[in-house]
């Protein structure tokens, strides 16, 4: 799989112009800047909340449907990506 890179964010949520491999962030992020992450929150008819199990490296914990807004996506793209991924869904 392609290396993937993040754009930063500072605290306003405003793009900084930094982009760092996606790998790398813990030890590349510089103070003050933030990672942004798109999640989605879905309930059905029955008002049941959809939730993911996280990976057993993860904690294997309960989550929202969520990723990584990677450089050249927005928001909405990251959610459909996600959703193919990791629910086999995949919305228009």
């Amino acid at each position: 799989m392609e290396e993937e890179y993040i754009e930063l964010i500072d605290v306003n949520k405003k793009k900084t112009g930094v982009v760092i491999p996606r790998s790398k962030y813990k030890e590349l992020l510089p103070e003050g800047q933030r990672v942004l992450i798109a999640a989605l929150l879905v309930n059905n008819s029955e008002d049941k909340i959809m939730m993911q199990l996280t990976s057993k490296e993860k904690g294997s914990i309960l989550s929202l449907p969520s990723g990584w807004v990677v450089q050249g996506y927005n928001s909405r793209d990251t959610i459909v990506r996600e959703m193919y991924e990791e629910q086999g869904l995949e919305m228009i």
